[in-house]
């Protein structure tokens, strides 16, 4: 019995680190994507896919790198007023990011959220209509 639960142990840990280094794949696959364009959805669903500032992204990640390689060598350690100041530090550089790829906002939320307000009143009209969202 206990050979069996070494067994079932072992497949267990060879199991999930090979899940894991397949979402590992996945998310370095999107990454890379992510950072040579950008997918935009219009009201009618279509993605459209637009080439990004390549060296806007790379000038991120290097910040990114150097920060961490700053805070290793010199064994700064995490205290509450450092970890204050890298979320303000985090809010401005998503905000300037927001602002410098100026991806236009072309979702259908606004539409769903009045089709939800109109069943919320009961109104279920548009179930018997053959209109795709």
């Amino acid at each position: 019995m206990l050979t069996n639960e070494k067994f079932l142990n072992k497949l267990e840990k060879m199991t999930s680190n090979t899940v894991k280094v397949i979402f590992a794949i996945i998310i370095c696959i999107l990454f890379l994507y992510s950072i040579v364009g950008s997918a935009v959805i219009d009201l009618k669903e279509h993605t459209t896919y637009y080439n990004d500032n390549i060296l806007l992204n790379v000038i991120a990640i290097l910040f990114i790198c150097v920060l961490s390689i700053v805070f290793k060598r010199k064994k700064i350690k995490m205290n509450k007023t450092i970890l204050y100041s890298c979320i303000a530090v985090w809010f401005v550089l998503c905000i300037f990011w927001i602002f410098l790829t100026k991806l236009p906002p072309k979702f259908d939320q606004k539409h769903i959220l009045d089709l939800a307000e109109s069943i919320k009143k009961g109104d279920k009209s548009f179930f018997y209509k053959r209109v795709i969202l």
